[in-house]
């Protein structure tokens, strides 16, 4: 049940209630489920409740201040990151690699019958001008998954042909948001043994990686212009 809990947490855009938000809930009901189980089988809490007290001052402050069901989902975030950290490398590994199967299965199907996307997905939003959705409801959010994805690759070793497969989620989603971030960390991560070009090289990535999205008609090009502008 761990794999699974794991992969709905990669995949949350699915529509599975009436919700009219994008991420789903059948994550958080999952999670639920898990720790009820987990806690009758080993009766104790497989959390740290330094998480727990977080997640209860976020979502309590949330909810006072109007938040409503969306309160849940803010106390649970802490408390799910705290529990899918403990979870094993094998647990991920098969997790991550489902998750990019699934994912590339949902580009050929959106260039094959998009519109069935629309009625797997929440609230997918869907243009000509944008990249691929995927089984997301926007392009940016396959990117960000696929970065992501592509990163815990790297930590958890699996393989170059892995990495390229989740950064090919990231290009085929065309989104400056996870293109810039993706290109910053894979530069870190190849000159990090270049110690003397590490700085000027890294240094020029990141100037012309800023240059080039601030020019891009997108929501993280405004943050920049207006970062750059203050």
């Amino acid at each position: 049940m761990a794999r699974l809990l794991i992969l709905f947490a990669l995949l949350p855009y699915f529509r599975s209630s009436p919700l009219a938000t994008d991420v789903q809930p059948h994550f958080f009901l999952a999670l639920l489920v898990y720790l009820f189980i987990f806690i009758s089988q080993k009766r104790y809490l497989p959390l740290h409740w330094s998480s727990v007290f977080i997640g209860g001052y976020l979502g309590s402050i949330y909810f006072v201040l109007g938040g409503g069901l969306q309160s849940i989902a803010l106390f649970l975030l802490p408390v799910s990151v705290d529990l899918l950290s403990g979870f094993s490398r094998k647990d991920m590994l098969w997790a991550l690699k489902m998750a990019t199967a699934i994912l590339f299965f949902g580009i050929v199907l959106q260039l094959l019958n998009s519109p069935v996307l629309s009625i797997l997905v929440s609230n997918q939003r869907v243009s000509i001008q944008r990249g691929f959705t995927s089984f997301t409801s926007e392009p940016s959010y396959l990117g960000i998954l696929g970065y992501f994805i592509s990163v815990a690759f790297l930590i958890f070793k699996a393989g170059y042909r892995w990495v390229i497969a989740a950064v090919a989620l990231v290009v085929l989603s065309a989104s400056a948001t996870a293109l810039v971030p993706l290109v910053v960390v894979f530069g870190v991560y190849f000159l990090r043994g270049w110690r003397l070009l590490f700085l000027p090289l890294g240094g020029a990535a990141l100037y012309f990686a800023i240059g080039f999205v601030a020019q891009t008609d997108t929501r993280i090009g405004g943050l920049v212009n207006m970062a750059l502008d203050s």
